[in-house]
């Protein structure tokens, strides 16, 4: 293994061309694309105001919110002061993770393989029009890739020169990663095998040892806060906020209930049973989760189907689909590269392998959380279409743009991005805003019961999620709750097993009364409860 950084002769103009180019064409997209909130940027912008005016770590729900790890609302927070709008806030810290991870897969790209590999990559992923969209969005991925590949990054520099100050940037980065998303804690223990293995190899065992023990220190130190707010929180040790809702939900599952049910179910006297019911998230944090060996055992149920759903998700168009494995492919073995770098190819190897870890464990996989495989799947397809057009760099670039234009194409069609098209959430959402009688000088906040969380964001709002139960309990649960208003939509009508009748039929209950929304919001049906219990 080489002990310094192959020389890389790139023409100067281009990374500083490559990340203006990268940063104008995400500001483009911004621009002409992006019209509302995402659903669950709500909850991230609404927990960085709520934090950064003395209200706690509080959500849309009302209550003390453990499910989202905290380092993306804190850069919100942050940055609000400079755009003066929370939702500003979040798109341009995510457009800052944008540009950086176009420099990260070049570096990458420079470093593992050769100038022409590094360009590629650069290029395809600041073009790769997931890449452009997650950078202007308000999901916490458009953070968490870029730091996880950072991390990656520094840990491959330390294996060319032993740096402290690397790695202990690298546990930063980890830990900064976990506080984004919590498997990212993943990378620590990878990471350090990573370089115990490479420094033995080289004969120098107790430098590998102790550099490992450094990154893995300072990723703890970064992550502790955290982990020790959520253990006073649930009673006992808790290192992530997620497992106990989770692992609710697959236990409902497992009792045969539907997704809906499992997620928004209530018990026989109409009270919150599906852990989205529960406003306050502490009540299922400090459900025993089961730890490791609960995750293990998840990932053991029907291994074949979590397998093929794995497989379905990754060849996705709008990753790329099939061409864009077929050159991963050929980068990782047709190259050669990995039994001449195999430390640098473990490293970055950590973040795919950790990312498909943890969507094996999941009964119901978000199509973002693929895009942990974005990084290291651009950097091998680039390697791999270099080596198929060894002659041009172009030839190289060329093949990459069949996957290109397959994701390009199936845009349109990826759920979490076509949210920021929804412009009739916000219609709703500020019609519910003026309407609302707020009593001065209260900060009272209109309580929506509905299905997403946008209208709620837009109406200044708390939501409760109408549930997933028959049409008396449902009723029952709301005079409990005592919403201000109701909102359903068309779209939503298989959402609640009601959903017809009150769309044709209106609530039969004579608390709820009907409401007009303005021009641009004819798809929903709101209702006023005037009802206190």
């Amino acid at each position: 293994m080489p002990e310094s950084p192959r020389p890389v002769t790139v023409p100067r103009p281009f990374l500083p061309g490559l990340l203006v180019g990268a940063a104008l064409l995400r500001i483009a997209w911004w621009h002409w694309y992006v019209r509302v909130i995402e659903n669950e940027g709500v909850e991230y912008v609404r927990l960085a105001w709520n934090w950064f005016h003395g209200h706690g770590y509080v959500g849309t729900f009302g209550g003390r919110h453990t499910l989202d790890p905290p380092f993306y609302p804190i850069l919100i927070g942050l940055t609000t002061p400079l755009t003066g709008n929370g939702e500003t806030a979040a798109r341009l810290v995510s457009l800052a993770a944008g540009v950086l991870l176009v420099w990260v897969v070049y570096r990458l790209g420079c470093r593992l393989f050769n100038p022409t590999v590094g360009i590629i990559a650069g290029i395809v992923t600041a073009i790769h029009p997931i890449l452009v969209g997650l950078a202007v969005s308000t999901y916490v991925e458009a953070v968490y890739v870029p730091l996880a590949a950072s991390a990656i990054l520094a840990v491959v520099v330390c294996l060319d020169h032993a740096s402290w100050p690397r790695v202990a940037l690298a546990g930063g980065l980890i830990g900064a990663a976990h506080l984004c998303r919590p498997e990212g804690l993943g990378l620590a223990p990878m990471l350090a095998v990573v370089l115990v293995v490479a420094y033995w190899r080289r004969g120098r065992v107790k430098l590998g040892l102790v550099q490992a023990g450094a990154l893995v220190a300072v990723c703890l130190l970064v992550a502790a806060p955290n982990m020790i707010w959520l253990s006073a929180q649930a009673g006992s040790f808790r290192w992530e906020g997620k497992s106990g809702y989770n692992s609710l939900t697959t236990e409902r599952l497992r009792a045969g209930l539907s997704l809906e049910d499992a997620n928004r179910g209530l018990d026989s006297l109409a009270a919150p049973a599906g852990p989205y019911m529960f406003r306050d998230q502490v009540e299922t944090l400090r459900r025993d989760a089961g730890g490791i060996g609960a995750t293990l055992s998840a990932l053991m149920l029907d291994p074949v189907r979590r397998a093929k759903a794995f497989l379905r998700g990754v060849s996705q168009p709008w990753l790329g689909g099939i061409v864009i494995l077929l050159l991963a492919t050929v980068g990782l073995v047709v190259t050669g590269w990995w039994r001449t770098e195999p430390a640098r190819m473990a490293a970055v190897l950590t973040l795919p392998v950790l990312s498909a870890a943890a969507l094996l464990t999941l009964d119901w996989p978000w199509g973002r959380y693929f895009l942990g495989l974005l990084p290291s799947l651009i950097l091998l397809a680039s390697a791999g279409a270099a080596w198929v057009g060894q002659r041009s760099r172009l030839v190289a670039l060329g093949f990459l743009l069949i996957p290109l234009a397959r994701s390009a194409q199936s845009m349109p069609r990826v759920y979490d991005l076509a949210q920021t098209r929804d412009v009739e959430v916000r219609v709703t959402g500020e019609w519910i805003r003026k309407d609302f009688p707020e009593p001065e000088p209260t900060l009272s906040r209109p309580l929506i019961m509905g299905i997403r969380l946008a209208p709620a964001y837009y109406a200044d709002g708390e939501l409760v999620y109408l549930p997933w139960a028959d049409e008396a309990r449902t009723l029952q649960f709301i005079r409990s709750e005592g919403p201000d208003y109701i909102l359903l939509r068309d779209s939503e009508v298989k959402a609640v097993p009601y959903g017809a009748k009150w769309l044709t039929e209106g609530i039969s209950d004579p608390c709820a009364e009907p409401v007009t929304l303005p021009a641009g919001a004819e798809r929903y049906r709101a209702w006023r409860w005037k009802c206190r219990d």
